[in-house]
């Protein structure tokens, strides 16, 4: 990965203070079916050093959970952007010939977490460090396939989403009818 992809490391906790630039943070339980949570991000302050800069999220970059019995990964889109993204979390940043979208689904399919857990550390919680993500190969494809299999991703993940919503409506429903059911 090395070749196609830079790493930033997230926002450690020397520099949260109490005092500070007010910034939200995404965590490792904000990053849920490759996307970004954003409803309930944790807001805290930051100093406003060159560091605490550096761990801004920028649209594109591929946030990986490196903590953790899962490693998770989702795509930074425009409004995660000027997010701040904790010590637990890396950035990766393809460059313009690997597509976020895939990098970020190859991180998350079976082979891709086969890759990430052979790189692990740690017996009781599992760990990655920048030098062992950087070290996985990474399947390329022409940029034409790239764009192609891109799109057909977004889809898929946007397909999802819609069924997870209908999903929790249709429990809703159920709830309010037995509810109902239960005063009659």
């Amino acid at each position: 990965m090395e070749a196609v992809a830079s790493i930033k490391r997230g926002l450690s906790s020397y520099h949260i203070k109490e005092q500070g630039k007010a910034v939200r943070i995404v965590n490792i339980k904000d990053i849920q079916d490759g996307q970004i949570d954003i409803a309930n991000l944790v807001t805290t302050h930051i100093d406003e050093t060159s560091a605490g800069k550096e761990c801004r999220i920028e649209e594109g970059d591929v946030l990986l959970t490196i903590k953790g019995p899962t490693f998770k990964a989702a795509v930074a889109m425009r409004e995660t952007s000027d997010l701040f993204f904790s010590a637990n979390i890396l950035a990766i940043r393809p460059n313009s010939s690997l597509e976020a979208a895939l990098l970020c689904s190859f991180l998350n399919s079976e082979e891709g977490q086969r890759q990430l857990r052979a790189r692990a550390v740690g017996a009781v919680i599992s760990s990655l460090t920048p030098k062992a993500i950087l070290d996985i190969p990474i399947p390329m494809l022409s940029a034409k396939h790239q764009k192609e299999l891109a799109a057909y991703l977004a889809l898929a993940t946007e397909y999802r989403s819609l069924l997870r919503r209908e999903l929790e409506l249709s429990e809703k429903i159920e709830s309010s009818l037995i509810s109902k059911m239960v005063k009659v």
